[in-house]
């Protein structure tokens, strides 16, 4: 269910701008850290780590968490508190759906902000995965959000193909 964004930020426009300021230094830097883990470990990537996002962007919640935007129609994608929901969703699946001892191939469609990635292969200790993510632009602002640095270190330590 799709939200208006106004619902998500702050009525106060100073203080909206002053969260929006400190979430960007520590985007930059995760930013940073993540292109140059993909760079490494996912070579064929790199090129996309260039993208501009067109049709979503990155938005803080009054809560102080990130949430994607669709600009055209000024909804969010998740609620106020997307990184909680995420792991919620990964328990439920984990709980709902049991995993086989032999637990080979891990299939992940959508990457959204990308906070169900770690969790969900750390807990399946999958020996290979494959991420697909059709919306070049949700991958792009993933590198804003998600732990791809830990996940591509923890991968790599584990043996895990991704």
């Amino acid at each position: 269910m799709f939200e208006s964004i106004s619902y998500h930020i702050d009525i106060d426009t100073s203080h909206q701008a002053e969260t929006e300021t400190s979430f960007a230094t520590k985007m930059l830097q995760r930013r940073a850290k993540n292109v140059k883990a993909i760079t490494q470990h996912i070579s064929s990537l790199s090129a996309n780590t260039k993208h501009t996002p067109q049709r979503y962007a990155l938005t803080v919640n009054a809560s102080k968490t990130l949430n994607i935007c669709l600009k055209a129609a000024g909804v969010v994608l998740y609620g106020q508190n997307p990184e909680n929901e995420a792991i919620k969703k990964v328990v439920q699946f984990l709980a709902s759906s049991p995993l086989p001892q032999s637990n080979l191939v891990l299939v992940i469609i959508g990457i959204g902000l990308g906070y169900h990635l770690l969790p969900l292969i750390e807990q399946s200790l999958p020996r290979f995965v494959i991420i697909y993510e059709p919306e070049l632009d949700i991958f792009t602002l993933s590198l804003d959000s998600a732990p791809w640095f830990e996940l591509l270190t923890f991968c790599q330590a584990q043996g895990i193909q991704l």
